[in-house]
């Protein structure tokens, strides 16, 4: 099957990619290697700025019809109770994964974009001058484009051989884990964990970030009455606890926490633990070759911004931008890569550098209080700090 474009990875980034393509009328093909919807970890909050890309491409109608939750308050607590609440420069959404991919994956599908479930890639070869083939493991596909946004474990992706232009799928599998005994790669720095629960203490309308020695999570609640708890938590730490499991975690976690503890007196656990692990930041990855990277396979911002999802979307329109100027013949392929690299940087640097600013205040009981207290004391310093965390 020929395409003009081949999308891999059907998260956030994706799909948007792919509409945005289509809609400038390319042929366009999204593949997904697991089934969606599905829980995935998540903080599940869509900053203000995600509106306007969705409004583009077109789906901020059935987002809106999902029951999303407006969130205009962002606040932050110390283990100990230190509060600093700080209006966000205009309301975001609270809104599961589970709802949203699937609304992205039935505007693609609606869109005439050629949508693949279950489909995994093996191997690509090609250039940007003769096209790629992509074999998967349902057919091979043909495309005069890829752009990968298959998240932040992309082995084949990540062995690309820009000497031969070839993509090998390597002998070491993804790192996965969920529910399931914690593992520590060796190059691992944090890992997530991700659960929905009924009946917390946060109210509407309010994303937390509760701190610890070494992690911190965030509660906000999204449709349906249910709160979303995901936490990132420092491989240290857990290599301490005498049973490495989430939920084994997550009661440590609510001893270590007096706040967060009083946050889940009496909810109840609506889900599984899901698990998330080798999360490291600082990898930056626009382009491999001739294929744009976006999403989490581009770079990953810490969770802490809230950010991590319109990043998501905003960098499929930007490579879907990209793509589609070149298709036109207004860009050359040569130029295609830095076009791409140059724009993501200027859109996400700033982001990526306050968010890693920021991390060691929320992980270090020792900085958090004093910096709730500075905080408190000068509004405006807290304003522009949640603006230089979105960009603005």
């Amino acid at each position: 099957m020929n395409f003009d474009v081949v999308v891999i990875g059907a998260g956030i980034a994706g799909p948007c990619a792919a509409l945005a393509l289509a809609r400038r009328g390319a042929k366009v093909a999204l593949i997904e290697a697991g089934q969606l919807p599905r829980h995935k970890v998540c903080g599940e909050f869509l900053s203000p700025e995600s509106q306007a890309v969705f409004t583009r491409l077109g789906v901020m109608e059935a987002i809106n019809a999902g029951n999303p939750i407006p969130v205009s308050t962002g606040r932050i607590l110390s283990r100990q109770g230190a509060t600093l609440d700080t209006p966000l420069p205009s309301a975001g959404l609270a809104l599961s994964r589970f709802r949203l991919d699937k609304i992205l994956w039935d505007a693609a599908c609606d869109a005439e974009v050629e949508c693949f479930s279950h489909t995994r890639v093996r191997h690509i070869a090609g250039t940007l001058a003769s096209g790629f083939t992509i074999t998967t493991t349902t057919g091979e596909l043909c495309a005069r484009h890829v752009i990968a946004a298959s998240g932040r474990h992309t082995p084949w992706l990540d062995n690309y051989d820009t000497t031969t232009s070839v993509i090998k799928d390597p002998a070491n599998p993804q790192f996965k884990t969920q529910n399931s005994k914690l593992k520590t790669p060796r190059s691992a720095q944090f890992f997530g964990l991700k659960a929905h629960f009924r009946g917390t203490g946060i109210e509407p309308g309010v994303v937390e970030l509760h701190g610890w020695r070494g992690g911190y999570c965030g509660l906000v609640q999204v449709e349906d009455g249910i709160t979303n708890a995901c936490l990132l938590g420092c491989y240290e730490i857990m290599k301490r606890q005498s049973q490495r499991t989430p939920e084994a975690f997550w009661q440590w976690l609510l001893q270590q926490s007096p706040a967060l503890s009083a946050r889940m007196q009496g909810a109840t656990q609506q889900m599984d633990w899901l698990a998330t692990g080798n999360i490291a930041f600082g990898q930056v990855r626009p382009t491999t070759g001739g294929i744009l990277r976006c999403g989490d396979a581009a770079g990953f911002i810490d969770p802490l911004t809230g950010d991590g999802m319109v990043m998501a979307a905003r960098s499929g329109e930007l490579a879907a931008a990209v793509v589609g100027a070149q298709l036109s013949g207004d860009v050359r392929p040569i130029d295609m890569a830095p076009l791409y690299a140059a724009a993501w940087q200027r859109e996400f640097s700033r982001r990526l550098h306050w968010a890693a600013l920021l991390r060691p205040l929320l992980m270090s009981p020792v900085l958090t209080t004093p910096a709730i207290a500075l905080l408190s004391r000068m509004p405006s310093l807290a304003q522009r700090t949640v603006a230089n965390t979105r960009g603005l």
